[in-house]
């Protein structure tokens, strides 16, 4: 087979068209041989075998980053407009945040961040401390002896059994046992 390139920068009319074509079809190798003028009986062999060739790599790899360079303005200015004119809030939002991104500022996202307080009182001192705010803060509050159990896969069958009084939504989630 004869090598018809000029030198070693530059491509072959047939390989230009490939590079081309390469990456209008998004990357389909076949296609790209085809629209640049290969036999279309020996495009798939003809499109691998090609696509090995450094100097075809180097040339997908410089004409993607033009088209990628050429139409920057265009994506910015359609971003603006969807930003703009879009009827749904989440797009709008979201073309905010890629403008934001994409020009240097990227949003601050909201994270989930979880705190854990380990308290290493026993549970005589937790009870006299409650006994001491319910004093101190002038309830008339009834405690509840009970067993506290953290984590209801680990409760043993016999304090799931047992009735389960109902505390409020603004305590702590642990399951409280009472013995009567």
């Amino acid at each position: 087979m004869v090598n018809s390139r000029k030198s070693e920068n530059q491509l072959t009319p047939k390989q230009e068209k490939f590079v081309r074509f390469y990456i209008q079809f998004g990357g389909n190798g076949t296609r790209a041989a085809k629209a640049a003028g290969y036999q279309e009986a020996s495009a798939h062999t003809t499109a691998n075998r090609t696509l090995k060739l450094p100097y075809i790599q180097q040339a997908i790899k410089e004409h993607a980053e033009t088209v990628l360079k050429t139409n920057v303005a265009l994506a910015s200015d359609t971003l603006v407009n969807l930003m703009m004119n879009a009827a749904s809030e989440s797009v709008k939002r979201q073309c905010a945040i890629d403008l934001l991104d994409r020009g240097g500022l990227p949003l601050i996202r909201q994270s989930e961040t979880r705190h854990v307080i380990e308290d290493g009182r026993t549970d005589q001192e937790l009870l006299a401390s409650v006994q001491a705010l319910v004093a101190e803060l002038g309830l008339d509050a009834k405690i509840i002896e009970g067993e506290v159990i953290p984590d209801k896969e680990k409760a043993t069958p016999e304090a799931l059994e047992q009735p389960v009084e109902v505390i409020p939504d603004w305590l702590s989630p642990a399951i409280v046992t009472v013995h009567e």
